[in-house]
C-alpha cells in the first residue's frame, strides 16, 4: 500500500475515533418517560412539604461531578399555584445547580430514583465535597 493511502486511512481512522469520543462525551437526552417520572417524583416530594409549590426550574450554572445525580431542581413556593412547569434536564457529567437561597430549595433526583433535599444528599454522600467545589467554581 502506498504511503499516501496509508496516510489517508490513518487520517480517516483518527477522525472516526475523535468523532466517537466526542459523541460519547455529549450529554445524554432523557426520554419523555424519564422526564415524567422525575416530575411526578418531584411533585410528590414537594407537595409533602409545601402544597403551594408553583414553579420548578433548573438554575443555569454548570460544573462537573463524580456522583450519580440525574437532575437537580429548585422550587419556589407562593400562595399562587400555576399549572405550567419549566424543567430542564442535565445528566452524565454535567452538574447544573445554584445554591439555595430565599424561598428556593435545591432538590436532587438521583439514579436510584429518589428525591432528596440538598443537605440530605450531602449527608448521604450523593453530593461530595468535590461536588461542592464544582458548584463553587461554576458559580464564580
Amino acid at each position: 500500500m502506498s504511503k499516501i493511502k496509508k496516510f489517508l486511512l490513518l487520517g480517516m481512522f483518527s477522525v472516526f475515533i475523535f468523532a466517537c469520543l466526542g459523541a460519547a462525551a455529549c450529554k445524554e437526552q432523557l426520554s419523555d418517560e424519564t422526564k415524567a417520572e422525575i416530575e411526578t417524583a418531584y411533585f410528590s416530594y414537594a407537595y409533602s412539604y409545601d402544597d403551594s409549590i408553583y414553579e420548578t426550574q433548573f438554575e443555569k450554572y454548570g460544573g462537573t461531578y463524580s456522583g450519580n445525580i440525574v437532575a437537580m431542581m429548585s422550587c419556589r413556593s407562593n400562595n399562587l399555584v400555576v399549572s405550567e412547569t419549566v424543567i430542564e434536564y442535565y445528566v452524565d457529567d454535567v452538574f447544573v445547580c445554584d445554591l439555595p437561597n430565599g424561598s428556593y430549595s435545591l432538590i436532587v433526583y438521583t439514579q436510584s430514583k429518589e428525591i432528596a433535599d440538598f443537605q440530605s444528599a450531602y449527608n448521604d454522600g450523593i453530593i461530595t465535597k468535590n461536588n461542592l467545589m464544582s458548584i463553587r467554581n461554576a458559580l464564580k
